[in-house]
């Protein structure tokens, strides 16, 4: 009997080699994946299978390999494990961990914009899984919500990156050639700008855009810049600014709003250099919205201060705040004309009263 993929009467009856009792839960542009059991192991798995168009194209299938061979050297528990690929009867295919859960795209649009420690504590999540890839020379280049997967984990939530289609290995000299020179790779709705200029100049600082993208969409429920064509939206991310995200959810933390604003900076020099800095001021920012840290009640004291401080230097559009300044030295005569009105009143009321009682 031939081990190509097969369904009899039951979904459940769907085979590959050793991996059997395999449902199809997802498809997409690369192919299909499925959920199943290793039979040898009885261990649960997804199965990633590359469509059969996208085989016959040379580059499509060596970077399907690299994506196999990229994941295989990460082992962290908020990166979805890639056990190892294989091709069985002209099919192609990747063997990994199988999570239970919902990605954060379908996540959001489902229950709205999320809360801001919520989104710190994804943000830590996700910046660890990266930081372990980028200490590895491995970019990703596809960060967005789609890409992490939500999950229960002894009851706490925790989140998984997945997809390493586009990752790029630093390290590797041989990888530029999968990149032509002027060609745009990722998902434009997240994409840094130096993706978006089509050069192949991107590091971890790309990432660490395409994160702050993601971000802005958890605490917004949209894209920085949800409008437009592909190319109106490639021009946006390298020379406009999005809307302030305070306009659309007003619960922000000023000082979320800074690090956000850093993390999506136009130039990478710009940015936070490193996942690890990164790190550093989600830990303490997380440790200020939950009242974890000494410094809690100053972070309180000092954030409506540095309001319209940060307002002005972050890399986002806002509508300006209407405001009336008023010259010191004109305040006397503003307290004289108060003095004016307080005893025409008086006169007024002893004139009425004297009426009264001429009247009475």
């Amino acid at each position: 009997m031939s081990t190509q993929l097969r369904a009899h009467t039951r979904p459940r009856s769907m085979r590959l080699g050793k991996y059997e009792n395999l449902i199809r839960v997802a498809s997409g542009g690369m192919g299909t994946i499925y959920r199943g059991t290793d039979s040898q192991t009885g261990r649960e798995i997804a199965l990633k299978v590359l469509s059969a168009e996208l085989a016959e194209n040379p580059t499509t299938l060596e970077r399907f390999a690299r994506e196999a061979d990229a994941a295989a050297r990460l082992r962290h528990p908020n990166i979805v494990s890639v056990f190892k690929r294989g091709k069985k009867d002209g099919m192609h295919y990747i063997v990994m961990e199988y999570v239970d859960g919902i990605d954060l795209h379908r996540y959001v649009t489902a229950t709205g914009p999320m809360k801001p420690v919520e989104v710190v504590e994804i943000l830590i999540q996700a910046a660890r899984a990266l930081a372990h890839a980028h200490a590895r020379d491995i970019v990703h280049r596809d960060i967005k919500p789609s890409n992490f997967i939500l999950t229960n984990h002894s009851g706490r939530r925790l989140v998984k990156l997945t997809d390493f289609g586009l990752a790029v290995d630093r390290s590797d000299p041989n990888e530029s050639h999968l990149t032509k020179p002027g060609t745009t790779v990722g998902t434009v709705d997240f994409m840094a700008p130096e993706q978006a200029r089509g050069r192949n100049l991107t590091d971890s600082r790309s990432d660490i855009y395409a994160l702050g993208c993601t971000a802005y969409f958890m605490l917004t429920g949209q894209a920085p810049f949800p409008e437009g064509s592909i190319p109106e939206k490639l021009y946006k991310h390298v020379h406009e600014y999005p809307p302030d995200p305070r306009e659309l959810n007003p619960n922000i933390p000023d000082d979320l709003i800074t690090v956000l604003g850093r993390m999506m900076e136009k130039r990478p020099e710009d940015r936070y250099q490193s996942m690890e800095e990164l790190l550093a001021d989600l830990e303490e920012l997380h440790a200020k919205l939950t009242g974890n840290s000494a410094g809690f009640l100053d972070f309180l004291a000092s954030s409506n201060g540095e309001a319209e401080e940060s307002r002005r230097k972050l890399p986002f559009h806002h509508h300006p705040l209407v405001t009336v300044e008023m010259e010191d030295d004109a305040l006397p005569t503003v307290a004289a004309a108060w003095a004016v009105f307080a005893v025409l009143g008086v006169l007024a009321l002893s004139l009425l009263i004297l009426l009264m009682v001429w009247v009475g």
